[in-house]
């Protein structure tokens, strides 16, 4: 199992969206918060893809990966068993 780790903050004064794709799901980023963003997949050339879009952060996943977000090292979203939808 091949296994990165992203940490992200927020470093702004609102709170910041995050979109999680392709499982059309979406968070809620506190003001002064950081994150971690997981991603275990069994190949090694999935990449995580990140986009700055005027709602907020769109996190792309690989199709066949799966993705852990973590906030003080506590899972607080994770995808769904089955590998995301293509």
């Amino acid at each position: 199992m091949n296994t990165k780790t992203l940490r992200f903050s927020n470093s702004r004064s609102t709170p910041l969206q995050l979109f999680l794709e392709p499982w059309a799901e979406e968070l809620s980023l506190e003001s002064k918060s950081t994150i971690a963003i997981v991603q275990e997949q069994t190949a090694e050339d999935g990449r995580l893809e990140i986009e700055m879009i005027d709602e907020g952060v769109v996190v792309y996943g690989n199709v066949n990966c799966k993705l852990r977000i973590m906030r003080d090292d506590k899972l607080i979203w994770e995808s769904y068993d089955a590998p995301a939808p293509s």
